[in-house]
């Protein structure tokens, strides 16, 4: 018993810490840059510069690479509220549900990634290997479910996705990027217990 307790509570402490961090992102609002930025404005490109994320892996469920473009003010790298650099997604991108459904990344959509703290980006980087899926994740949570974007649909599904639905999503796709053990059960777990509020948000 005391080896198996031994075992788990440093998992369990890590999902609480990702839990707190979860929370406390998703309750400040950004002020460090604009909601989203539109793919035709022309001061969009120059306030930024284009990063592409190249994943080391061919999976059926992600139609192309996920192309990011870090957002740029005067002063450098824009920033959440609690330090985390700002991206936008530079081309739209679908993934294909293990029901079925499919989702889009819309072009212009700001993120930060895998909301992870910072004290732990040294074993789990907010744009490790679950980058694909965790900005899906994040669109979800944006538009409660619905994949409605500023007016426009992203999801094929008739009706919206819960929260419960949109983690398994999260959990679905680290699946399909390879993505298990601790770091899959540290990452799922942290949104379930922290991300309520990022999502009535």
């Amino acid at each position: 018993m005391r080896k198996l307790l031994h075992a788990v509570l440093p998992a369990v402490a890590l999902a609480l810490v990702l839990a707190v961090a979860s929370t406390a992102s998703a309750q400040t609002p950004s002020s460090a840059g604009p909601t989203s930025i539109p793919p035709s404005a022309p001061e969009a490109a120059a306030a930024c510069a284009c990063e592409p994320h190249h994943p080391d892996h061919a999976n059926a469920h992600f139609s192309d690479e996920l192309h990011l473009v870090l957002l740029q003010n005067k002063n450098g790298p824009s920033l959440s509220p609690d330090g985390r650099s700002l991206w936008a997604i530079q081309e739209s991108m679908t993934y294909t549900t293990h029901a079925g459904d499919k989702i889009t990344l819309p072009k212009g959509m700001v993120t930060d990634l895998a909301s992870i703290p910072r004290i732990l980006s040294s074993v789990l980087p907010p744009d490790g290997p679950w980058v694909e899926i965790a900005v899906f994740h994040d669109l979800l949570y944006k538009t409660q479910g619905t994949g409605v974007y500023h007016g426009h649909p992203s999801i094929t599904r008739a009706t919206p996705y819960s929260r419960k639905e949109a983690d398994q999503i999260l959990r679905d796709g680290m699946g399909d990027l390879g993505i298990s053990g601790w770091r899959s059960w540290a990452i799922y777990n942290g949104v379930r217990v922290g991300g309520g509020a990022g999502w009535s948000h």
